[in-house]
């Protein structure tokens, strides 16, 4: 792969690694709010072909954005590169006036909408959108818990 090239063989053996851990069929799995939390998220819907938030950073950014709801409480909130709508969902059920989840993958913006109708209706909705292409309006909060990977990008790299 070309992506590869620049990677050492044990960052490659790394980005390998990560990728083969979210190759799984579609779960639910209750999610607590914080590590050790009784307020849970019952059921949360990862669907295949969508990055498991529960073995990624994703975990910890929704537990920060569950014990620091000042950030966006009563507030219009933008989560960028949504996945499953993780760390949305959390703002939405935590207090934020509305929400917006966006992302690239028609996966993940069909896995975010289940997670809304199960949580927030009514609060947050999804759009498929390339970073802020189809966001429209203005967003108290913008939260991106974009994917990373070890090592710079290619030369001519959009990203």
């Amino acid at each position: 792969m070309a992506e590869f090239r620049m990677l050492t063989g044990e960052q490659k053996a790394l980005v390998l690694r990560q990728l083969e851990q979210h190759r799984h069929q579609t779960f639910a799995q209750d999610f607590p709010l914080s590590p050790d939390s009784e307020d849970v998220l019952k059921e949360f819907i990862v669907e295949e072909g969508v990055l498991n938030p529960f073995i990624m950073a994703s975990r910890y950014c929704a537990w920060y954005l569950s014990m620091n709801n000042g950030l966006y409480y009563g507030k219009s909130a933008l989560d960028i590169g949504s996945g499953t709508g993780i760390l949305g969902i959390v703002m939405a059920v935590k207090g934020a006036r509305e929400v917006i989840l966006s992302d690239i993958s028609e996966r993940a913006f069909f896995n975010s909408l289940r997670n809304i109708a199960q949580y927030c209706p009514g609060t947050a909705q999804a759009v498929v959108s390339d970073l802020f292409d189809n966001i429209h309006g203005a967003f108290d909060c913008i939260v991106f818990n974009h994917p990373f990977f070890a090592d710079e990008p290619p030369d001519g790299d959009s990203i």
